[in-house]
């Protein structure tokens, strides 16, 4: 399983599409011409499938590689930050204009 970040906005416009705003952080389950299954870390329990080209796969350590495999990502602190920081941003802005 890999951690993805999401870097074009995806309204799910195909069956069992999965919708996905930038800036998001999805959890990759499988992967088939193009395509990946996966899961959102904001809906944790809503699975389904986006175009490959729309996300960023992260470097990432993978232990207990199974059932009960955990993922931590290899970014920088400041990286980590900045996106957070964003991505407040961006709903705040979305709040003002929209």
């Amino acid at each position: 399983m890999n951690e993805c970040t999401v870097i074009c906005s995806f309204r799910g416009s195909v069956p069992q599409g999965l919708v996905l705003e930038i800036g998001e952080t999805v959890q990759i389950l499988e992967k088939c011409e193009g395509w990946y299954r996966g899961v959102s870390t904001k809906k944790p329990n809503v699975k389904g499938i986006f175009p490959a080209n729309y996300i960023h796969l992260k470097k990432a350590i993978v232990s207990n590689r199974g059932q009960y495999e955990t993922v931590a990502p290899l970014e920088d602190s400041i990286v980590t930050e900045v996106t957070a920081t964003l991505q407040e941003w961006a709903s705040l802005w979305k709040q003002l204009y929209v």
